[in-house]
C-alpha cells in the first residue's frame, strides 16, 4: 500500500481531486486491488477481501457499486464492496449469496476517548430508503 499525494491521483486518475478530505484520511493505493482507496483502514479492509477471493472464501468482489434512490431529484448512494459468499455444505447456507458492506471510519469522543463510527443522518436515511426500495441490507464496517 501507497499513500499519495493529490497531484500523484490526479495523474493516475485524470480527475481534479479535492484539497483535502473532511476526516484528514489520506488516499492510499493497493497494488493487490490495482485501486485507490479513501483511507490506509480502507484499502486494508480492500486487501483482505480481496485475498478471500484469492482464497475462494468468496467471489466476484466489487467496489463502489452506486444505488440509484430517486431520480429527480438524483439521490444516490454508495456502497463500497459487494461479493458472493460461496455456498458452504458443512452449515445451512446451501446457496451463494450477495453481500453488500460499507466501510467506515471512527473517531473519539472528546471526554471519554471512546471510539465511534463516522456515520452521518443522511447515510442512515438512504441505508433506510436502499431496503426499502431493494431489498439490500448493509452491513456496515467500523475501522
Amino acid at each position: 500500500m501507497t499513500r499519495l499525494a493529490d497531484r500523484t491521483v490526479e495523474r493516475l486518475t485524470g480527475e481534479k481531486q479535492p484539497k483535502d478530505n473532511k476526516f484528514h484520511a489520506k488516499r492510499t493505493w493497493s497494488e493487490l486491488c490495482q485501486r485507490i482507496f479513501p483511507s490506509k483502514e480502507h484499502a486494508e479492509y480492500g486487501e483482505s477481501l480481496r485475498l478471500r477471493e484469492l482464497a475462494g472464501e468468496i467471489s466476484n468482489l466489487q467496489y463502489e457499486i452506486e444505488f440509484v434512490l430517486s431520480q429527480e431529484p438524483k439521490i444516490t448512494i454508495t456502497i463500497d464492496f459487494r461479493y458472493l459468499v460461496m455456498p458452504n455444505p458443512h452449515c445451512n447456507r446451501p446457496d451463494s449469496e450477495w453481500i453488500y458492506e460499507d466501510y467506515k471510519g471512527t473517531r473519539y469522543t472528546k471526554k471519554r476517548h471512546i471510539p465511534k463510527p463516522i456515520v452521518e443522518r443522511d447515510f442512515w436515511v438512504k441505508l433506510a430508503w436502499l431496503k426499502q426500495l431493494k431489498g439490500i441490507d448493509v452491513k456496515l464496517i467500523y475501522g
